[in-house]
């Protein structure tokens, strides 16, 4: 009876160890495939990148655009996944008018930012409306915000167009505390608007400031200085929308 009762201990033994085996041993696959997976993904997308520096029509690129480009080329490329983070562009455009859409987004002009980020450590967008190389910015928004109206994972490559509304307040600390706001047209796809300051607003239409990426322990991962749209139409609409700050 003790022999049997160890035998069955010694098979019920051997069970938990080999369900413990191929549980590790699937989750190491599982992590291999999911790297190789965001692996291609990141070559692809250095391949579009590439595209676009070879193109005729970037032949006249500004230098930092194309030296941030062949960066972030570079991150993408090399098989490896980079804790460095590069703004590839970022600005303001006009307001833009689909054929279907919320009216909210039809009349708000749009906050644009491109960057690379391979291990998605971006946790803060912060602007500052100076050119001081050491400024700290104000929090713009927060991406873990951002990703809980729309989850998943978008790596390497992060995307943000947002409409911007500004409703009158002139402090940030009087704004909902995520500035986001989720519409949904019934008509298309819902989407979010950041909601900024008067100050911020008048600023980021001019094409003032900067932009500036912090982790999660606020320590800068990149910055880019915006600039005024090269178009005169964009120039002179965004002027119109600005507001008096008075």
């Amino acid at each position: 009876m003790k022999r049997r009762f160890i035998y069955i201990v010694f098979i019920i033994g051997l069970c938990v160890i080999f369900a413990f085996v191929a549980y590790y041993f699937h989750g190491r696959i599982r992590t291999i495939q999911r790297k190789r997976l965001l692996q291609r993904r990141f070559a692809s997308e250095a391949e579009e990148l590439n595209k676009g520096l070879e193109s005729s029509k970037l032949s006249n690129m500004d230098p930092e655009v194309l030296k941030r480009r062949k960066t972030a080329v570079e991150l993408l490329s090399n098989g490896v996944f980079d804790a460095q983070v590069v703004i590839i562009s970022a600005g303001i455009g006009p307001p833009y008018k689909p054929t279907y859409g919320h009216p909210i987004g039809d009349e708000s002009p749009v906050f644009i930012l491109y960057a690379i980020d391979e291990l998605c450590s971006v946790a803060t967008v912060y602007y500052d409306d100076s050119n001081d190389p050491n400024a700290f910015g104000e929090p713009l928004f927060r991406t873990g915000h951002y990703c809980l109206l729309f989850p998943g994972d978008e790596r390497p490559k992060f995307f943000w167009y947002l409409p911007m509304v500004c409703y009158g307040e002139k402090k940030s600390e009087k704004l909902p505390y995520r500035r986001f706001i989720k519409h949904d047209s019934g008509l298309s796809q819902p989407f979010v608007t950041l909601e900024v300051t008067v100050g911020e607003w008048n600023s980021l239409l001019a094409g003032r400031g900067q932009i500036i990426l912090r982790d999660a322990n606020l320590c800068e991962l990149s910055r880019i200085r915006l600039k005024p749209s090269e178009y005169e139409n964009d120039r002179e609409t965004l002027k119109g929308l600005m507001l008096p700050e008075d």
